[in-house]
């Protein structure tokens, strides 16, 4: 994945990824990948490191989205997705003018 993408992803500001990154490669969990095609993009890869703790760490996020989703029906839960996406949609919005 490209770095630019992944802030994109993740709805944060290029610098503020560029410094997650940083991090992530000095713990050894990424590495950063020059394009063959055009130097200019940098390609984000997961280390071996980075997945077995992403293993570990995928089953604690679980447990956590069970406990904060308890109890809510689906449809309440899409409706919710669809006011967050609309509230970050004019975040990003006021961002833009």
């Amino acid at each position: 994945m490209k770095q630019k993408e992944l802030g994109e992803k993740m709805h944060v500001k290029e610098s503020s990824i560029a410094r997650l990154i940083d991090r992530m490669e000095r713990d050894e969990l990424i590495d950063r990948v020059k394009s063959k095609e055009d130097r200019r993009i940098t390609n984000i890869r997961l280390t071996e490191k980075g997945a077995k703790y992403i293993q570990k760490l995928l089953p604690e996020g679980e447990k956590f989205n069970n406990i904060v989703s308890k109890d809510i029906s689906e449809e309440d839960m899409d409706i919710f997705k669809k006011v967050l996406n609309k509230m970050v949609d004019n975040i990003n919005s006021m961002n833009n003018d």
